[in-house]
């Protein structure tokens, strides 16, 4: 009977740690390159309307953005809202899936090689 509970009682932590690296991780972010892009227009608007009958807005961007080492890829992405105009954002870009997600990041956070090519 003790080792029955030990057991369940093991069973449970493992499920409790799941359950908060499923909360704490962000997926989106592992594996990912980071490349940094400056925004300085308005995003493409397009309206949509989900199965519930509810509109919503999602707004697409396709920009020339650079990473530390100074190398430039063009991404494409989207946002639910317009994007700050002047705002620096790093992007977390996966070979397979693109853009993955962004952090809005201060220029001085940006390595030197890529802020010499985003102003």
């Amino acid at each position: 009977m003790k080792k029955f509970l030990i057991a369940i009682a093991s069973l449970f932590l493992i499920g409790v740690i799941g359950i908060v690296v499923l909360m704490k991780v962000d997926f989106n972010r592992m594996n990912a390159d980071n490349y940094y892009v400056h925004i300085t227009e308005d995003g493409v608007k397009e309206v949509g309307k989900g199965s519930d009958g509810k509109v919503y807005e999602t707004y697409h961007y396709n920009l020339e953005s650079v990473n530390a080492k100074g190398e430039t890829k063009t991404v494409e992405f989207t946002a639910s809202k317009n994007l700050r105009k002047d705002a620096y954002l790093m992007l977390y870009v996966k070979e397979d899936k693109g853009v993955s997600s962004y952090d809005e990041v201060q220029l001085s956070d940006i390595p030197k090689e890529a802020q010499a090519k985003l102003k």
